[in-house]
C-alpha cells in the first residue's frame, strides 16, 4: 500500500492547479519550481494526466496545463491509479499466489482490512480538499520570491562572508 513518486507528483501537481482559479493556465515550470521538483519528469506525469482527462494541456506562448474536471470531482484513488495503474490488495505474504489459508490466516484478514481503509481513504479525499495545504507556505515555498530554498540562500550568503573574510595569500 504505496504510492509511487510519480503518483505524488500527479496529486501535487493536480492540487497546485486546483489551487488556481477555474481555468486559469499553468507551466509546468512553475509547479516544477514550486514544488523543487525535475521538470521535465513533472511534464511526463503531466502528459499522462492528460491522457487520463484529468488535464487540459496549451501549447505555444500562453501554453501549461488546466485542470479538466473540477477539483471536487477528482478523488485521489484515481488519480494514482491513473498514473501507477489499478491498487489491488495482495494475493498472499508468502507467495505470489492466491492464499488458499485466507479463512484461517489473521495476517491475510489484517492486511486485507488496512487495504481497504488505504482505498477508502484515498477515495475520500479530493484534489480541492487539498489545494490549500499543498499551496501553503508550510508546504512549498509559494512566498518565497524567485522559489529558492531558504537553505540554499543561506549558504550562499554564508560563503560570500567567509570568502569576504578571507585575507589573500602572499606571494
Amino acid at each position: 500500500m504505496q504510492i509511487s513518486v510519480a503518483a505524488g507528483y500527479a496529486i501535487h501537481g493536480l492540487g497546485y492547479l486546483g489551487a488556481h482559479p477555474e481555468g486559469e493556465v499553468v507551466y509546468v515550470n512553475e509547479i516544477a519550481k514550486y514544488f523543487d521538483v525535475s521538470p521535465s519528469y513533472l511534464a511526463k506525469v503531466f502528459q499522462t494526466l492528460g491522457r487520463a482527462g484529468f488535464v487540459l494541456s496549451y501549447r505555444g506562448v500562453k501554453g501549461g496545463y488546466a485542470l479538466a474536471r473540477r477539483p471536487e470531482d477528482i478523488n485521489l484513488r484515481e488519480v494514482v491509479e491513473a498514473v501507477d495503474g489499478p491498487i489491488v490488495p495482495s494475493a498472499c505474504c508468502l507467495s505470489k499466489s492466491p492464499c488458499r489459508r485466507q479463512h484461517l490466516c489473521e495476517v491475510f484478514s489484517s492486511v486485507n482490512e488496512a487495504f481497504r481503509r488505504f482505498c477508502a481513504a484515498l477515495e475520500e479525499k479530493r484534489i480541492v480538499d487539498l489545494a490549500h495545504s499543498v499551496t501553503s507556505d508550510e508546504h512549498g515555498k509559494k512566498s518565497r520570491k524567485g522559489g529558492t530554498k531558504p537553505k540554499a540562500k543561506a549558504r550562499t550568503k554564508a560563503k560570500a562572508k567567509a570568502k569576504a573574510k578571507k585575507k589573500p595569500r602572499a606571494r
